[in-house]
């Protein structure tokens, strides 16, 4: 049962708004350039052309908008843009609250909260703890250092 993703008012929203929608076919030859293992394969390019998220398969539609918001807020951190990726990553981690994009959006949240505080620590580790409480057992609470994992508990 494939998700009708692309068709939804929301994700339709969210890209036309805020993204420049390119399709390739599989048969095209600049997908090679691509290295495109699956499809649908979905990639967030900064406006240089510099690819910085990636999504293989089809989602739900609200999973689709917490990639868009993951995607678009690891652009807006290479941009030094911090305000905006909080407010994207904000936006993933309240739609999904059971989501299984939760645990990313924490983890990227806690950094751009820690960037746009100027390297607030306080804020990053509040973040990560919600993450660690959460998703104990998660490849992304894996990756908060075990330093900050082991004061948090």
């Amino acid at each position: 049962d494939t998700p009708s993703t692309y068709p939804d008012p929301a994700v339709h929203a969210a890209i036309t708004e805020r993204f420049v929608p390119l399709r390739f076919y599989h048969t095209d030859a600049k997908v090679r350039d691509l290295r495109l293992l699956w499809l649908p394969t979905n990639f967030i390019y900064d406006k240089r052309g510099h690819e910085h998220y990636r999504s293989i398969n089809a989602l739900k539609p609200a999973d689709f908008l917490d990639v868009l918001d993951i995607g678009e807020a690891l652009v807006r951190m290479r941009w030094a843009e911090y305000g905006e990726a909080v407010a994207r990553l904000e936006d993933a981690v309240a739609r999904s609250t059971n989501g299984p994009m939760r645990a990313e959006a924490l983890y990227y949240l806690g950094i751009a909260r820690y960037f746009r505080g100027h390297h607030d620590h306080d804020v990053r580790d509040e973040t990560w703890a919600e993450l660690v409480r959460e998703f104990p057992d998660s490849i992304w609470t894996q990756r908060v250092p075990a330093v900050l994992e082991s004061a948090m508990v």
